[in-house]
């Protein structure tokens, strides 16, 4: 396959009239009383973000690059754009702490961020990513010249940590873009800063075997203030005082983070932080912030001898088949009633043969639930490949078509909203005194799995936004009957038969036979892995492997009705080359060469156009 990444003007691949430019023009990015983004001077808006992320050197870019790359993301039809793993390169080499900036390279990401606002394209970062604790950063409890990232583990117990993370984000956020004429804290095309990335505490002390020791030592203490003549058990994960512990102290410390942000350096944008997992505790503190994110991917690799390098495993496993697992199921019940709820990373991840699944899947299963950002992962982790191939890789798809193509479907299912949101809503409650109840800290799957028919989500308390049932923790496993008679004879449908099919009536998916069928008024989707597969007007015959057909409207007319429609046939791509160490695809040995194979599988595909 020759795959041309240049989208053509005015093309039906050509997105970019769907953004309403410069971003910012209604002013900050605000929260709707129904828990959507809307805009500080626009509220009667409401606004889905559909994005990707830049890591690394791909946000250090040469102006003529940045307006390239701008444009380009342009016609692909986002309108966010997330600046990941950034912070390292934004300091000065050689430095001996990481708080020097480097003038040079932060005029590039000025740059890049006035080029992206032009074209009308949102932005959301991370404080901090991944910059390293040097000796001049001067922070006693560091383990220095250790590779991990280990301000996520230390802030918490850091006086000196927090006060190192305070000092990067003033002079970030403080300093004037001279391309915006705006500083970024002030900048409305700025709209969610997350304190920290991916900095759960519970999962980073297994990461650091140092620091988790000094957690250890001040446990007792801890346990003698709040919990005098209480025996404090071991400081173990299994240990329900010790999570309270972990948790208690990563709340205090984000509270302070959020107060700093927003009081001392006036951050008009939105702020959240734990941008991972859907353990219920998590609720308590997400409860005080602005935003939910969350990350999720389907097929991850493992790598069995060297971390981050090949070989790598993969399930090979449909997401359909297992009824939504991992994406987007793992995904529904993290969300909290009354806050917009993003995925800032997400990924079917190459080179599962299944990931054409991916935009219906996301799409269908996000515009269902009302979520309100999606964000693929990751555009490119370098300068060289934001604009051309570069080599496979489990991630990046700069120059790769399916997770392109997938993106637009998704853009239409989701951010223009073809696919209706659910009826019914269902709520968890989480007790405000969580660790003295004894309330379990993982949600049934039972309850997630709730998420392929209704919306469903977390509360704190009994606090249930209008039209949201709480359900009892009975309800929430299947165990005992909904109220509602009509969604409780689809949920018994999909515990009995694992066939889920959403009370709209627009997604049907069957795990049994591993298909997805949309159907609605401007989109039709059909994902099927061998055989046959029919929606309502689209129908695919004779697939041997599988793939998904899709058909959208372009002129905002029904399918019935409309002269202009754009239809995708995705298979699987993959590099020339690529190598495996059987046919079951689940070792990945070699990435093969910068060139890439179309997967062909000739198919019949009707629509029907009269009513």
């Amino acid at each position: 396959l020759d795959f041309q990444p240049d989208v053509l003007s005015g093309s039906p691949l050509d997105f970019s009239h769907q953004l309403d430019a410069p971003a910012g023009k209604y002013g900050a990015v605000r929260i709707s009383p129904e828990g959507n983004f809307t805009f500080e001077q626009a509220p009667e808006k409401r606004i889905r973000f559909i994005g990707t992320n830049l890591c690394l050197s791909a946000n250090y870019l040469p102006h003529e690059e940045a307006d390239l790359l701008a444009d380009r993301l342009a016609k692909t039809g986002f309108n966010a754009v997330r600046f990941h793993h950034h912070d390292s390169g934004m300091l000065r080499r050689g430095a001996n702490d990481g708080l020097t900036f480097a003038p040079a390279e932060m005029d590039k990401l000025d740059y890049l961020f006035a080029a992206l606002k032009k074209r009308g394209i949102y932005i959301t970062t991370d404080i901090y990513c991944s910059r390293r604790i040097k000796a001049g950063d001067e922070i006693p409890e560091a383990v220095l010249n250790n590779p991990a990232f280990q301000m996520k583990a230390l802030l918490p117990i850091s006086a000196a940590a927090l006060r190192n993370w305070k000092g990067f984000a003033r002079r970030w956020l403080t300093h004037r873009n001279p391309y915006t004429g705006m500083s970024w804290a002030e900048d409305p095309a700025l709209y969610v800063v997350s304190f920290t990335n991916e900095n759960n505490l519970y999962a980073k002390l297994a990461e650091e075997p140092g620091i988790a020791e000094q957690y250890r030592k001040l446990y007792p203490k801890w346990m003698k203030q709040h919990y005098p003549g209480e025996d404090p058990g071991r400081p173990l994960m299994n240990n329900r005082r010790f999570q309270e512990f972990l948790y208690t102290l990563q709340h205090e410390s984000i509270l302070e983070q959020a107060k700093f942000l927003k009081e001392e350096l006036g951050l008009k944008a939105l702020r959240t932080d734990l941008n991972m997992h859907n353990r219920i505790p998590l609720a308590l503190i997400r409860d005080d912030l602005d935003t939910v994110d969350d990350h999720k991917y389907q097929d991850h690799p493992r790598f069995p001898i060297n971390p981050w390098k090949l070989p790598g495993l993969y399930r090979q496993r449909s997401s359909i088949s297992d009824l939504g697992y991992e994406v987007p199921e793992q995904l529904f019940a993290a969300r909290l009633f009354g806050k917009p709820f993003s995925i800032t990373e997400y990924k079917f991840c190459t080179p599962n043969q299944f990931r054409s699944e991916g935009g219906p899947l996301i799409g269908g299963y996000a515009a269902l639930q009302g979520w309100n950002a999606l964000y693929q992962f990751a555009w490119s982790h370098s300068r060289e490949g934001n604009l051309r191939f570069v080599g496979g890789s489990t991630f990046n798809y700069a120059a790769e078509p399916l997770a392109q193509f997938s993106d637009r479907l998704a853009m239409f299912l989701f951010r223009r909203g073809d696919v209706a949101p659910a009826r019914a809503a269902f709520g968890w409650s989480v007790p405000e005194n969580l660790w003295n109840s004894d309330a379990p800290e993982a949600y049934p799957p039972e309850f997630s799995t709730l998420g392929l028919i209704s919306r469903i989500g977390t509360v704190v308390g009994e606090r249930a936004p209008q039209g949201v049932r709480l359900l009892t923790p009975e309800q929430a496993e299947g165990k005992s009957p909904l109220a509602d008679r009509r969604i409780d004879a689809l949920r018994r449908e999909l515990l009995d038969h694992r066939i889920a099919v959403s009370d709209t009536g627009e997604l049907r998916l069957d795990a049994g036979r591993n298909t997805l069928a949309i159907a609605t008024a401007r989109s039709e989707s059909v994902t099927v892995a061998v055989g046959a597969l029919w929606a309502e007007r689209l129908s695919v015959e004779g697939a041997r492997v599988p793939q998904t057909v899709s058909v959208s409207t372009l002129d905002e007319r029904p399918i019935g009705e409309s002269g202009r429609m754009l239809l995708f046939h995705l298979t699987n791509v993959l590099p020339n080359k690529t190598r495996f160490s059987d046919e079951r695809m689940t070792l990945l040995e070699s990435w093969g060469e910068p060139r890439l194979l179309l997967r062909r599988d000739p198919v019949k595909v009707s629509l029907k156009l009269e009513p």
